[in-house]
């Protein structure tokens, strides 16, 4: 082996395990908004966005809150493998979601960080 490659090697070696061991060590700094939610923020997403295709669907306006009724319809997900109680979401640390307005996330009664939409994310504009 020449001299030459005797000391690329090492920095061969450690570019190839140093940069993905870099990126997933660096990912939540990179990509905070994904690297946070968590299981209850899901729901409240999916709970959102179902509250906007229900006003889109039947033209309701931004100030119109949804029964759960209204959106079950709208809630396509494996209710008996994800944990829910009578088709509708269940925060997995026993908070209860409460619906909102369209033009407004839904919240969860235990509030905080992991059960709220992140404010980067703006409202939906309906």
């Amino acid at each position: 082996m020449s001299l030459r490659w005797k000391y690329m090697l090492p920095g061969i070696f450690a570019l190839i395990i140093g940069v993905p061991v870099a990126f997933l060590l660096f990912w939540p700094l990179i990509h905070p908004v994904h690297a946070r939610i968590g299981r209850c923020e899901q729901n409240l997403q999916m709970i959102h966005n179902a509250e906007q295709n229900w006003a889109s669907t039947y033209g309701k306006p931004k100030n119109a809150v949804p029964t759960w009724d209204d959106l079950k319809p709208f809630l396509h997900w494996d209710a008996a493998r994800e944990g829910w109680t009578n088709d509708m979401p269940k925060c997995p640390q026993g908070g209860t979601y409460i619906l909102t307005p369209v033009g407004e996330y839904p919240k969860c009664s235990i509030g905080g960080l992991d059960h709220s939409i992140p404010p980067e994310l703006p409202p939906s504009k309906h």
